[in-house]
């Protein structure tokens, strides 16, 4: 990996972190430098856009300033969500493949309509207390629609959104068409104008994944965090390779992987990690086993030690809030034995 010099204008990552913390002229820096001196890649900056205090957005941008990248497994439905914060995790992703399919039954051609993207994420982060990161498309269109698309995403109580550059519909065939930059600028610019909270913009560049090269990304992630895109994410770039590609942009890039270690995206300034559809396929591959044995057999063999507990499942569906709730309205007695509906 090419080395490339610190620029001289960039914020040390530990004074951009105090910023952050104290909200220094009412704005905040979160640099994506690699804790370690010496990290194989520039440093960039997140700039919020005044946000109000408290808000998913602002506490995501915390989340960010810190030392190790934050992990982000993508859920697809409410329980899935749930589950992911019962788990130990700090936010979530609503990805367009694995929401899409889930809640739609359709692939991430570009089918699904704005509309029904924000109300899938508006439910999913209504149902938890983490912030809650979603993909966007291309935001409905227009910068006027995407204007729209934003509101309702803040209204939804969203953490941050991704707008791409990819001409819908995608990921039909091989290869595929961008937007033209300036299109591309002016629907985030619009995105960004519509704020009016801490929401992260994130900016899709997919230059690499439809074979126009790192420079083409380069030139385009440039005029993306010009028009206010506060991180930036690469289709088809190896994470070894985010640092270099973002850090002259001055935005951090982050990543969706497998596999790959913490240190890697530690060393390359990755400040956010996407674990995108790998769940629900998960979900799917238990599903079908279990059927596969019912199919073969009429039994699920050990069915209690392979699925969640009773009492996991519950706790997920949040049964006792309800029942509290219950008695409080007298709907049960202090016995828990049903006197009314």
């Amino acid at each position: 990996m090419t080395t490339r010099p610190r620029p001289a204008t960039a914020m040390p990552r530990r004074e951009a972190i105090r910023r952050l913390s104290a909200g220094a002229g009412g704005a905040a820096a979160l640099t994506s430098a690699g804790a370690a001196a010496g990290a194989a890649c520039a440093p960039a900056e997140i700039q919020p856009a005044a946000p109000v205090a408290s808000d998913a957005g602002t506490r995501f941008r915390a989340m960010l300033a810190g030392p190790d990248p934050v992990l982000c497994p993508g859920a697809f439905d409410v329980i899935s969500a749930r589950l992911i914060v019962h788990m130990g995790f700090e936010s979530l992703l609503i990805g367009g493949s694995a929401g899409n399919a889930a809640n739609f039954g359709v692939p991430d051609y570009g089918v699904a309509s704005i509309t029904e993207m924000i109300e899938v994420a508006s439910r999913i982060a209504d149902s938890v207390e983490v912030p809650v990161f979603a993909d966007a498309d291309d935001g409905g269109g227009s910068p006027l629609m995407i204007s729209r698309a934003v509101r309702g995403f803040e209204r939804g109580g969203l953490a941050a959104v991704m707008i791409e550059d990819h001409v819908q519909a995608k990921h039909l065939g091989e290869g595929g068409v961008l937007l033209d930059t300036g299109v591309m600028v002016d629907r985030l610019r619009a995105a960004a104008d519509a704020r009016s909270t801490g929401m992260i913009l994130v900016a899709r560049c997919d230059a690499v994944s439809v074979g126009l090269g790192e420079q083409e990304a380069m030139d385009r992630a440039a005029a993306y965090v010009e028009a206010g895109a506060d991180l930036l994410f690469f289709a088809g770039l190896p994470p070894e390779r985010i640092g270099a590609v973002a850090g002259p942009a001055g935005r951090p890039g982050i990543a969706s992987v497998h596999d790959t270690p913490i240190t890697t995206l530690r060393d390359n300034g990755v400040p956010l990690v996407l674990y995108a559809g790998q769940l629900l396929r998960l979900a799917l591959g238990a599903m079908r086993q279990g059927l596969q044995d019912i199919h073969d057999g009429a039994t699920w063999p050990n069915y209690a030690e392979r699925s969640l507990s009773g009492d996991d499942y519950q706790a997920l569906i949040r049964s006792g809030e309800w029942r509290d709730a219950a008695r409080r309205y007298n709907l049960v007695d202090e016995n828990g034995r049903q006197i009314r509906g």
